[in-house]
């Protein structure tokens, strides 16, 4: 083994194992939430071995299933999730009837129910309730076969059990030690502000202050590997919420900010070392590093007390040598971003909901305005995971092996948008239920032996449901391996009246898990694959012809379809970001580019939200009257270079030759006022500049090895 290759395989486990710490870490929030878990799968288990429910286990199942999200998001969904499974089952049962005669009719009726159902999940707000209808659908139709009477009331049960299980499992969430998202975000964010000013303290070798700031403050590498974290939480604070109101996307831009300040702080220290020879230039960053501290101490005081801080004032620019100019600039450029996005504190308030402070900026709807190419996209997902299953489909049953059906239901949850999403839910999945098997044949093999009553039963069962409750406690990026565990184990365990000592489905469920996998993974890189870094590209052009859109819809006096168009926008940003973050499950462990990739993805859309804001701010003063944007010239002028930035976007670099932005950027930037109108041109001629100088390019290569 050559040494570049052992540095590789060094570098991938380092990478496993700060992934490993980073999503395990404990704290008081993740302990109430797996106790919370743990508490109801426990009496779950109870009721169904002392009434004997045949079927029940699929109640349990369901806890896992809603633990995914939060208590916001679990009582605003509660009512279309239960709809959903009811009507889920009740289809799978349906069809179950209509080939109880005819089963070549099977596998067309399944994948057309499949393909809608997942088209649904991309092109609605209720993405969840389509999900419980596409699992409940597809446990029905292969765990009963058809053709018996038993089939159908096994069916009905199973469905009756899901349905109930989510209701359970949602009460449990509300009125077992709920949770607050949007407070849980800011304390989190709260924390990497806390974490850049132990770093910028320590390398200037200067003490703490003697205040109590509670516990010490997570280290910058935890600090930015939080972004799921904090992208799952504000998810689940605006799926409480039927308005998107000002704020969201304020906190939106919060995020990327922060995130981008806490990879600048850690460039501040080999910055700093290469200046040393220079002490002019070591004087110039640490007066800037102290000054970022002392910044970051205060806006951590700003989300504690929710009173926003003052603006930041920039310092007189110098002429410094690159690569000095450009940190400090991009430093100074969050630094005045950062107080604006902070006025968002104010509306937070420990009950939760509170009445808006200003019209909210859209109507949250059921269905999502997109463009031909976003509806395209969820068709060809829709299909692809149709495909996959009813392969599976003929593959179980051409073989007369029921008991590896899970490979259906297994395509339809690893369907992923590209394959990077893809990859990583598979991982988790086969990871779970490998997990779940050792625990099955520990239990099994060594503790049921010498079991004597139900209690013992559920102290033991408790304390591996635990560890699963855990690891499903925490982000999107590792969560669904508990969830996975969980059900595996409860599926296992518990296949007809109460626990047994059969191994034999532990085996049959993994090699259908493993076979469902292999399958889709197959299928999505071979039919209409999409990468992740092309995926990217395409959603920042997305953003910017939606950007160009609201403003069309400005101009021509349509304030409803720019409404639309800004809810559609602001859940880009967050689709966009989680993009950015799965980058790293296409990227070998020995390539480094995905940091910098990273960081250059969180500065356009840094400027992408700054369009963004400026455009709500135009749309607010236009709604009250206070402000004209009609006729033709400038106006119109900005949409036509929203578009064009959009294909320059999707080609991932600027046309060679191309200055007209550099020739316009100056006049535009020159521009006096602080008028939405003039903030708008100067911001889109900023993102200009940039984008078609390279500065925040998406030019990178594609998992295939083609680039851009």
């Amino acid at each position: 083994m050559s040494a570049t290759t052992r540095a590789s395989n060094l570098r991938g486990e380092h990478r496993l194992w700060t992934l490993l710490r980073h999503e395990l870490a404990p704290g008081p929030a993740r302990w109430r939430a797996a106790l919370r878990l743990t508490g109801l799968c426990i009496l779950g288990t109870a009721v169904i071995s002392a009434w004997q429910l045949s079927g029940g286990q699929f109640l349990v199942l369901m806890f896992f299933m809603v633990a995914m999200s939060d208590a916001p998001t679990s009582r605003a969904t509660v009512g279309s999730n239960m709809l959903g499974s009811l009507a889920g089952g009740m289809a799978g049962v349906a069809v179950l009837a209509v080939t109880a005669d005819s089963p070549w009719i099977l596998f067309p009726l399944e994948a057309v129910v499949i393909t809608l159902s997942l088209y649904a999940m991309r092109r609605t707000t209720r993405p969840l309730a389509f999900l419980f209808f596409a699992v409940s659908f597809v446990v029905v139709v292969p765990e009963f076969l058809p053709g018996t009477a038993e089939a159908f009331y096994s069916g009905m049960a199973a469905t009756a059990y899901m349905t109930a299980g989510i209701g359970l499992g949602t009460l449990g969430q509300i009125l077992w030690w709920p949770e607050n998202p949007t407070l849980l975000l800011m304390d989190d964010l709260a924390e990497s502000l806390r974490a850049v000013a132990q770093h910028c303290r320590g390398l200037l070798a200067e003490e703490a202050p003697t205040a109590d700031e509670g516990p010490a403050p997570r280290s910058l590498g935890d600090s930015a590997a939080r972004l799921f974290r904090q992208l799952d939480l504000l998810r689940e604070a605006e799926a409480g919420d039927p308005w998107l109101r000002q704020r969201h996307t304020e906190q939106v831009q919060l995020i990327t900010e922060i995130q981008r300040l806490v990879f600048l702080t850690q460039l501040l220290g080999p910055i700093l070392n290469k200046a040393a020879a220079d002490p002019e230039m070591t004087t110039i960053l640490r007066g800037q590093i102290r000054s970022l501290a002392g910044s970051a101490t205060r806006w951590v005081e700003s989300i504690r007390t929710r009173v926003p801080p003052p603006p930041w004032t920039r310092p007189a620019s110098s002429d410094t040598p690159p690569p000095y100019r450009d940190i400090l600039e991009d430093l100074a450029e969050v630094m005045e971003a950062l107080p604006a996005a902070l006025v968002c504190v104010t509306t937070l308030h420990e009950t939760g909901r509170v009445p808006p402070t200003r019209e909210p900026v859209a109507t949250v709807p059921l269905v999502i305005a997109g463009t031909p190419e976003t509806r395209r996209q969820a068709m060809q997902y829709g299909l692809k995971a149709a495909f996959a299953a009813s392969l599976c489909g003929l593959i179980y049953q051409g073989l007369g092996w029921p008991g590896i059906g899970t490979c259906v239901v297994t395509t339809v949850l690893v369907a992923q948008a590209t394959v990077g999403l893809g990859r990583h839910k598979s991982l988790l999945r086969f990871s779970g239920a490998l997990l779940a098997g050792l625990a099955v044949l520990l239990l099994v093999g060594v503790a049921m032996p010498n079991m004597e009553s139900l209690a013992s039963l559920l102290v033991t069962l408790g304390a591996i449901t635990f560890v699963a409750a855990w690891i499903a406690s925490g982000s999107s990026r590792l969560s669904y391996l508990g969830v996975q565990m969980g059900v595996t184990l409860y599926l296992v365990l518990f296949p007809r009246l109460g626990p047994n000592l059969d191994l034999v489905p532990a085996r049959d469920r993994l090699i259908g898990i493993l076979l469902g996998i292999a399958v889709m993974g197959v299928v999505d890189a071979i039919l209409w694959p999409v990468f992740t870094r092309a995926s990217l590209r395409e959603k920042v052009a997305d953003l910017l012809r939606q950007l160009a859109g609201m403003h069309r819809e400005l101009l021509n006096g349509t304030p409803d379809g720019a409404s639309a168009r800004a809810l559609g926008i602001h859940r880009g940003f967050g689709e966009a970001l989680t993009l950015q973050e799965e980058l790293v499950f296409e990227t070998l462990p020995g390539d480094e580019s995905s940091g910098p990739e990273r960081q250059r993805v969180l500065r356009i859309l840094s400027r992408l939200q700054s369009v963004f804001l400026a455009l709500l701010s135009l749309q607010r003063e236009r709604t009250a009257g206070r402000a004209e944007v009609s006729g033709t010239g400038p106006a119109d002028d900005l949409t036509t270079r929203l578009e064009s930035l959009a294909r320059v976007a999707a080609a991932g670099q600027a046309p060679a030759g191309r200055l007209a932005a550099f020739e316009r950027c100056p006049r535009t930037m020159s521009l006096v006022g602080n008028g939405p109108e003039a903030r708008l041109q100067r911001t889109i001629a900023a993102l200009e500049y940039e984008m078609e100088s390279g500065v925040c390019s998406l030019h990178f290569a594609d998992a295939s090895g083609d680039s851009g």
